[in-house]
């Protein structure tokens, strides 16, 4: 049941016209339904079911919505892979997007960041929700997060850099209040924007803590899980 569901989930991959795709994920979920009748406990299947969902959501077909939220929250139970859980809850969330549900997609994208701090995706997803929230000032923190990790480059010679911001910004600018009250930041990631403006983030990745900034100016921080070297 599971292999041919494989199956129709490729053929709906390499088919041209929505209409084929829809009918071909279709007839995969009811082959991953029966499939996770008679295992529940097949993690893969699981997955799978979830995703057929989703794209079905993705190609129109809305009544699938709580089929895809259920089944990936099952997944998410027992998912132990970094990459797994934070690519689940990249769908997720641009489930909870596509359906307008602000808060759920906020929420999600919270979960997405936990998962993966590193993935700039994650701070994509969240400017956006929290845009529509209308936390404008909160999503400019998450524009610049994604912004400095995507588009920007981590700073190489990070004393020399840290010492040119001072000066920059100023002794008693936002910069040196941070690094005077949290430290050094394990990594700086910088991006400059069309405006000629500097979108500076620091890191402090075994503390789980991040702090953005626009043109020496603090935007905002967050918090997410220590991350191990």
């Amino acid at each position: 049941l599971h292999n041919q569901g494989i199956t129709l989930l490729k053929e709906a991959e390499a088919a041209q016209e929505d209409s084929t795709r829809r009918r071909f994920y279709a007839e995969a979920a009811s082959w991953f339904k029966r499939a996770d009748q008679l295992d529940p406990e097949a993690l893969d299947n699981v997955y799978n079911l979830g995703l057929v969902y989703f794209q079905l959501v993705s190609l129109g077909d809305s009544t699938h919505a709580g089929d895809a939220r259920e089944t990936f929250e099952r997944f998410l139970v027992r998912a132990e892979k970094k990459e797994e859980r934070a690519n689940t809850l990249y769908q997720l969330t641009l489930l909870e997007i596509r359906a307008k549900d602000w808060d759920k997609a906020d929420e999600y994208a919270d979960r997405f960041i936990a998962a993966d701090p590193h993935d700039p995706t994650a701070y994509q997803l969240k400017a956006v929700a929290t845009t529509e929230r209308g936390k404008a000032e909160l999503s400019e923190a998450y524009i610049i997060f994604y912004n400095s990790l995507e588009k920007g480059k981590p700073v190489e010679n990070l004393d020399a850099w840290l010492g040119q911001a001072k000066t920059r910004y100023g002794a008693t600018g936002d910069v040196a209040k941070a690094l005077k009250e949290k430290g050094t930041p394990e990594e700086v990631r910088s991006y400059t924007d069309s405006s000629g403006n500097d979108m500076d983030s620091f890191f402090y990745w075994s503390k789980g803590e991040a702090i953005a900034f626009y043109g020496g100016n603090k935007r905002g921080a967050l918090a997410f899980p220590a991350q191990t070297p």
